[in-house]
């Protein structure tokens, strides 16, 4: 019996560990990887005019209005990441970065794309969307 409550105990222990979530309202200050490490789209169009928070939502959640350029970003859980480049010439494509959650904060995601190096703090995140809002470039 003692070894079944110890067992339950770890697999709680390790769940606890494994779903680290955010639901938006501060909470809680680390996110769910397994919801972050998808491909995201910026739904633009879902953003209250003025505001400083990006919304994505998956790839396959809806099909997105015609657009000159809408921002992708792919999360691997391995902290490699491929966002969608603008190349001057308006050619569209996906290039390697690299992510990683902030350590004193984990709620502020830093993706590292070419020579730049972008903060944003997530406010909002689950299977269907991603609420980033940008606190700078380093």
């Amino acid at each position: 019996m003692r070894l079944i409550s110890y067992s339950f105990f770890c697999s709680i222990l390790l769940f606890s560990a494994c779903s680290l979530k955010t639901n938006g309202d501060d909470s809680s200050t680390d996110i769910n990887l397994e919801e972050l490490t998808q491909h995201w789209v910026h739904s633009y169009e879902e953003e209250p005019q003025g505001s400083d928070v990006s919304v994505y939502r998956p790839h396959d959640y809806k099909e997105f209005p015609p657009s000159r350029f809408r921002m992708q970003y792919i999360f691997e859980a391995d902290g490699y990441c491929t966002w969608f480049y603008l190349a001057p010439d308006d050619g569209h494509h996906f290039r390697p970065g690299k992510w990683q959650l902030d350590a004193q904060d984990h709620k502020v995601i830093i993706i590292e794309q070419d020579d730049e190096i972008l903060r944003y703090r997530i406010t909002e995140l689950n299977k269907e969307v991603l609420r980033m809002q940008l606190l700078g470039k380093i």
